[in-house]
């Protein structure tokens, strides 16, 4: 388990899916946990914060999850570096090698269950496997 207490941002407008990822988060895996209901939402929160990770659902209405990579990896941005995973049930190639051509790290379809985003979380090294 970590350690440390990692910022975690959650781009997230389903308030179901917000409030299990977010108990997840922060009871299984100790992670701080701030949430962003739209794109919009997450590029303001990124310009003010930094953060150890984003989980980005792709489908969000107005600026989608897809246009708010853009511009969360613009050069010079606080969190242009951060790693950024995909939420999306959408797991056909099309999809994935979008969230890959914009700066996404990862791919997490949903549903998913808390061994698939402790995978995620070793990767980037804010948890282990202890």
């Amino acid at each position: 388990m970590s350690n440390k207490n990692f910022k975690i941002l959650l781009v997230e407008d389903d308030v179901a899916t917000q409030q299990m990822l977010t108990l997840s988060l922060t009871s299984k895996f100790n992670c701080e946990v701030s949430v962003a209901n739209s794109g919009e939402e997450a590029i303001q929160m990124t310009s003010d914060n930094i953060y150890d990770l984003i989980f980005m659902d792709v489908g969000l209405p107005g600026i989608n999850g897809i246009e708010a990579t853009v511009k969360i990896r613009h050069p010079g941005g606080i969190n242009h570096q951060t790693p950024i995973v995909a939420l999306t049930a959408h797991t056909d190639k099309r999809t994935r090698q979008r969230c890959s051509d914009v700066g996404m790290d990862d791919f997490l379809a949903k549903p998913f269950d808390n061994s698939e985003m402790k995978k995620v979380l070793m990767k980037f090294k804010l948890v282990t496997d202890d």
